[in-house]
C-alpha cells in the first residue's frame, strides 16, 4: 500500500503546475481545484481555512490553558465535540465544534460541565460570534461547521 495517490504538490498559486514548479511536469498529479484552492487565493479571504489557521495559532501559542492545560471532554457525539482546558490559575476555554450541517444549541449549564455562566469569544471560525464578545453558555449555538473557543474566568 503506498501514501502516494493521497499526495500531490503543495498548491501556490493558480499558476501552472499549482505554483509548485516552473517545470513542464509535475512529481505528482495536481488536484482539479488547484486553480481555485491554493495558498494565494486564501491568504487575504477571511474565510479561509488557511486565513483562520493563521488567526487561530497565536491564540493557541500564547495562552497557557490552551498550551499545557489539562483537557476535559464535556460533549461528545457524532454531531458536536465540547471540550474545556484549564491551566493552574490562567483562565480557562471552552472549543465547541458543530459537524453538523445545521446550527447546534446545547444548554451547557443542564449538564455538569464545570464551566461558567458566560465567558468571551476569542476565535470563531464563522461570523456568527466576534472576538471579544461576550456569551451565555446556556444559549450558545453553533453555526453548521462552526468552531469557536471562548475564554472564561474561574
Amino acid at each position: 500500500m503506498t501514501r502516494d495517490r493521497f499526495v500531490s504538490p503543495m498548491q501556490w498559486s493558480s499558476d501552472n503546475l499549482g505554483g509548485f514548479s516552473n517545470g513542464s511536469e509535475s512529481w505528482a498529479p495536481l488536484n482539479a481545484d488547484f486553480a481555485t484552492t491554493n495558498v494565494e487565493s486564501q491568504e487575504n479571504d477571511t474565510n479561509s481555512v488557511l486565513y483562520k489557521f493563521k488567526e487561530l495559532i497565536p491564540l493557541v501559542r500564547s495562552e497557557p490553558s490552551l498550551v499545557g492545560g489539562g483537557l476535559r471532554e464535556i460533549m461528545v457525539n457524532d454531531k458536536v465535540y465540547y471540550f474545556s482546558r484549564v491551566f493552574d490559575r490562567w483562565p480557562g476555554y471552552l472549543v465547541a465544534i458543530n459537524f453538523n450541517e445545521v446550527p447546534y444549541l446545547q444548554e451547557l449549564g443542564g449538564i455538569s460541565t464545570g464551566l461558567p455562566g458566560s465567558g468571551t469569544v476569542a476565535f470563531s471560525s464563522n461570523s456568527r460570534y466576534t472576538p471579544g464578545e461576550n456569551v451565555d453558555f446556556n444559549k450558545l449555538t453553533i453555526d453548521p461547521y462552526e468552531a469557536v473557543v471562548i475564554k472564561f474566568e474561574r
